[in-house]
């Protein structure tokens, strides 16, 4: 049975069970739905602004990037930090590579990065403020930060999953008080972990057409577990920085594709105008604006397995950004650039930086 595969916990199968009973019967809710605006979709690609509205932003290929102080940092492809001044000019923070540079983790106050590479992976931590490199246990396999602040002497605390004989433990680590807290026992590695408050780590299976998943959250102090999402095929989910909102997509062999906004508690806010990877939207810091880039409609051919086919072909979409502004209405949104192919989009101020798979650099252009 499918359940089997996504409730992960053993010796308390009754409780998860109760989780699963009242988790699904609150997902099935909507304590509110707002109404749904159309947006301003052109006729044509071409009354949309061209590319001539883009900022170069790195001179190197970009892995991965975000901002410290109102200063941009990225990471290159061989794994090297380049940091770029409010005055342009890069500066080379570390120069270490890898071979073979698979995630990025960055802690959410931007002062620590997990470098995780090889393959089976490993883990690295290096610290912005310290400029020290820090080996993590080699059987961690995923892992993410929580919400603490760093400072100079204070790596926050991480979640991870590690290897333990034929099942992964799922646990959290203190720097400070070096010490493991260990929360479940999970029987699939093939995961998303996320440590989205103190009391909540979410873990779901990673996405397809073909295979239902389930959004789970487990206590870390109580080691409590609650159903969010139950069995929900194609399941996408990214959260915005305030941790208030979360862009979920879905589609299956028998429900029809569909990207929609929800509440902290997983309640239905609104769909979305649009169809595109949760992944390939970011919020404002207040959550009140989300920008997406969107595939042109008659480049998503019928009867796709989304996200599958998606995933696997996205390099090829010719895409818009579309702004949208949350109201009190629903969501209004509107095109504003045309003709790239977006990857890793940040709001950031006034801006939205993304970095373009055309040449896999890093771009920024003015929000309307």
């Amino acid at each position: 049975m499918p359940i089997k595969k996504i409730i992960f916990l053993i010796l308390i199968i009754a409780v998860v069970g109760m989780a699963i009973y009242f988790g699904w019967g609150k997902f099935k809710e909507t304590v509110k739905t707002l109404p749904l605006l159309a947006p301003e979709t052109p006729t044509s690609t071409a009354s949309l602004p061209s590319t001539e509205g883009l900022n170069l932003i790195s001179q190197e290929k970009v892995f991965d990037y975000w901002f410290l102080n109102d200063e941009v940092f990225y990471v290159t492809a061989e794994g090297k930090i380049i940091k770029i001044p409010k005055n342009g000019t890069e500066e080379v923070v570390q120069n270490t590579t890898f071979e073979s540079l698979n995630s990025l983790i960055i802690s959410p106050d931007g002062q620590n990065i997990a470098f995780g590479f090889n393959k089976p992976e490993k883990f690295r931590i290096f610290s912005i403020i310290e400029n020290l490199w820090q080996p993590l246990d080699e059987k961690i396999i995923k892992l993410d930060w929580s919400a603490a602040t760093s400072t100079a002497t204070t790596t926050p605390p991480i979640a991870y999953l590690k290897k333990t004989a034929n099942l992964y433990n799922l646990a959290t680590y203190n720097f400070k008080t070096k010490k493991e807290n260990f929360v479940a026992t999970l029987a699939s590695q093939d995961v998303n972990i996320s440590w989205l408050t103190p009391e909540k780590i979410l873990v779901w299976e990673k996405p397809s057409y073909y295979k239902p998943a389930s959004l789970l959250s487990f206590n870390p102090k109580t080691k409590k577990v609650e159903v969010l999402i139950y069995e929900q095929p194609g399941l996408m989910i990214n959260w915005s920085p305030n941790k208030e909102m979360a862009l979920v997509s879905k589609n299956g062999p028998s429900i029809e594709p569909i990207l929609y906004l929800v509440n902290k508690e997983i309640e239905v806010i609104t769909n979305l105008p649009f169809l595109t990877l949760p992944s390939k939207c970011a919020f404002s810091e207040d959550s009140q604006l989300i920008a997406c880039a969107v595939p042109l409609p008659q480049q998503i051919r019928n009867k796709w397995r989304f996200p599958d086919d998606w995933l696997i072909n996205k390099d090829n979409f010719s895409e818009t950004l579309y702004l949208g502004r949350l109201t009190q209405d629903g969501i209004l949104s509107q095109p504003f650039l045309s003709g790239v192919n977006a990857e890793k989009i940040k709001i950031h101020q006034d801006k939205l930086f993304f970095i373009n798979n055309l040449d896999q650099k890093l771009y920024s252009t003015n929000l309307p």
